[in-house]
């Protein structure tokens, strides 16, 4: 979340819009791909929660920082006019207000 605040703060004023294709990595593209495999590649054990939980608590991750969903896709859009609140505000739970 840090890391993503800090980008939002360097980049803001290079552009109009930042964009995300939030996803839960055990359901991308390793989801064909051996899970033993898959779970020694990347060091540690496949979350066990179902893949539509994974997906809005990703989106909720992201919401934190003022993403808004695209209509009935999967991308996720942020004005970069948008006053952020700031980090420690995130980490505590008081992240992006309510917006239409």
């Amino acid at each position: 979340m840090a890391a993503a605040h800090s980008i939002l703060e360097t980049f803001a004023g290079q552009c109009a819009y930042a964009v995300v294709r939030p996803f839960p990595l055990q359901f991308g593209l390793w989801s064909d791909y051996d899970k033993t495999n898959l779970e020694k590649h990347l060091g540690s054990k496949l979350m066990k929660c179902e893949e539509q939980e994974a997906y809005e608590k990703l989106r909720s991750y992201w919401g934190k920082l003022g993403f808004k969903r695209l209509g009935d896709t999967d991308v996720f859009m942020l004005s970069t006019a948008y006053k952020r609140p700031p980090i420690r505000d995130i980490l505590k739970g008081n992240g992006a207000p309510a917006r239409s």
